[in-house]
């Protein structure tokens, strides 16, 4: 009796591991994706959804009278029925096995509109490459009630998916469609937590970060509450959408905003104008006010021209409370945006100057005034960066390294100066120098002591996530820090209220050698920064 109960135990325990093989076997051609909708008083949430060949839908009810109806009796072109009874605090799971479109409603409530729908498509991702990320939301009661944003961005390039605004309750789901294979993203997301309608730094408001890396297909992340708060550096975004551009097809449009009070510009950009099209800045604060200035090169000759030559719009935009979006439509109220061209300097070979002072005046060459004074510190490779340069117009560019160190400018050699042109500005201008030996005396800078006394240092540096500037030079009630890349290209803007130590993510950076821009009203310095 010993030896058959002995044997059975061993033929239960070689059955039970060949049933698990086979389980095993079988699970891939089914997927383990799971999507969660809410069903509240009186709304199914999200009310839409696309999903894969064997992926779950669980509708979870937590308030009120309801039941999921997606019947073929009552949806004849559903290609299969799913459902269930009414009744309070339910959950109700079906998995979907027949590719095709399906509707749903809630029996007691389908009149006032509680329905929903479901797109079910062959493994392998959407018809256009790209999938859905699904993230799950499980014990999120210190903030119910509270409004949660969240965002997706693509870590090799810093590009948002995007972004969603969301009512939490205990329990909810986010879906996000346009993650693509093989890619990784940042899942950003913050609870407003003192309900102020704008980002603050955790602990005030409670704030997360999670992780998608190297995507297969179709996504999903489970995430419960935790006090394992991130600083994600949320940023507002400001949509313009254009439409009835008909004129302008074809056409370079360029667009800057500008902050109202300061007169900081926070970004600007270029693209190519469509009938009906929609560009994305981020970094509007709230309560703060904006001009918006675009025009489109209706000439096609590069260069801004006071309209009607070209045409060119001002909208505002005053006291931001959180993302918006402005509506524009073509029309001939046109204004003169004085539009103000960039000049990028890209120094190279600087070895001789490194840690010395450069100090660099841009003078307008019929009247002998300054555009713009700054300064910076010479590391080998760097660039320095001045708006106001208008096109049809000329400039001398004059510079000089401190070379003795003693505050002042002294004629060369004992200080190494040099003078460059620049004829007739059509748009935005990079020039470029290499340190020679056949210098100029300028005469036209007179540098300001207090400019000379600065300390600005930035660790660590190289940096892999973050670095940190300190500071105590920069007066004024706002610092904006730009980060450029080695061509010039714009890869980061923030305007931050004046702190002695300001902390910057660099994570959505790739590898490679990077200018940091520090500036206050017309006070500038530039660092040179290596991320690996």
């Amino acid at each position: 009796m010993k030896t058959t109960s002995t044997f059975k135990k061993r033929l239960a325990s070689h059955l039970l591991n060949l049933s698990a093989l086979v389980l095993l076997i079988s699970v891939p051609a089914m997927s383990q994706v799971k999507h969660l909708v809410n069903v509240t008083d009186f709304k199914f949430t999200p009310d839409e959804l696309k999903i894969t060949v064997g992926d779950t839908v669980e509708w979870k009810n937590t308030q009120g009278y309801h039941n999921v109806n997606g019947t073929k009796t009552t949806f004849s072109s559903n290609p299969e029925s799913f459902g269930n009874s009414t009744g309070f605090n339910w959950t109700y799971k079906f998995v979907f096995k027949t590719i095709g479109k399906y509707d749903y409603h809630c029996d007691p409530h389908a009149e006032i509109g509680m329905t929903g729908k479901i797109e079910v498509k062959e493994g392998g991702g959407n018809d256009d490459g790209k999938y859905n990320l699904t993230v799950n939301f499980t014990g999120m009661t210190p903030h119910v009630g509270q409004t949660l944003w969240l965002e997706v961005v693509e870590k090799n390039t810093g590009k948002e998916i995007e972004r969603k605004k969301q009512i939490v309750s205990v329990n909810f789901t986010v879906n996000i469609s346009g993650i693509e294979k093989d890619h990784s993203y940042f899942v950003n997301f913050y609870a407003d937590h003192n309900s102020n309608g704008k980002y603050d730094v955790p602990p005030v408001d409670h704030a997360w970060r999670l992780e998608l890396n190297n995507v297969s297909g179709n996504s999903v992340l489970d995430f419960a509450h935790n006090t394992n708060f991130t600083n994600i550096e949320w940023k507002n975004k400001l949509s313009v959408h254009f439409m009835s551009m008909n004129p302008h097809i074809g056409q370079n449009l360029k667009l800057a905003v500008t902050d109202k009070n300061t007169g900081l510009e926070l970004s600007r950009l270029n693209t190519t104008v469509s009938v009906d099209f929609m560009v994305d800045i981020y970094g509007i604060e709230k309560d703060k006010s904006y001009n918006i200035d675009f025009f489109a090169d209706h000439n096609k000759n590069g260069a801004y021209n006071t309209p009607p030559t070209d045409h060119a719009w001002r909208l505002q935009l005053n006291n931001v409370t959180s993302d918006t979006t402005i509506n524009f439509v073509h029309n001939t109220s046109f204004t003169d945006i004085q539009w103000k061209n960039e000049l990028a300097i890209h120094f190279m070979g600087m070895t001789p100057h490194v840690g010395q002072n450069l100090w660099l005046s841009v003078i307008d060459k019929e009247t002998g005034i300054s555009v713009d004074t700054v300064t910076a510190i010479a590391q080998t490779d760097f660039m320095v960066y001045v708006k106001g340069i208008l096109s049809g117009k000329s400039y001398n560019i004059d510079f000089f390294a401190d070379h003795n160190k003693n505050g002042s400018y002294d004629k060369p050699p004992t200080d190494h100066a040099w003078r460059l042109e620049l004829l007739n500005v059509k748009s935005d201008t990079m020039l470029l120098f290499m340190h020679n030996t056949s210098f100029t005396d300028i005469f036209s800078i007179t540098p300001n002591k207090t400019i000379l006394d600065v300390t600005l240092r930035m660790f660590p540096n190289p940096a892999t996530d973050k670095i940190y500037i300190e500071q105590d030079f920069i007066a004024g009630s706002e610092t904006v820090v730009s980060v450029y890349d080695i061509t010039g290209k714009l890869k980061y803007r923030e305007t931050r209220q004046n702190k002695s130590k300001i902390e910057i993510d660099i994570q959505n950076l790739t590898n490679g050698i990077y200018f940091v821009d520090v500036r206050t009203n017309n006070k500038q310095n530039m660092l040179k920064l290596i991320k690996y």
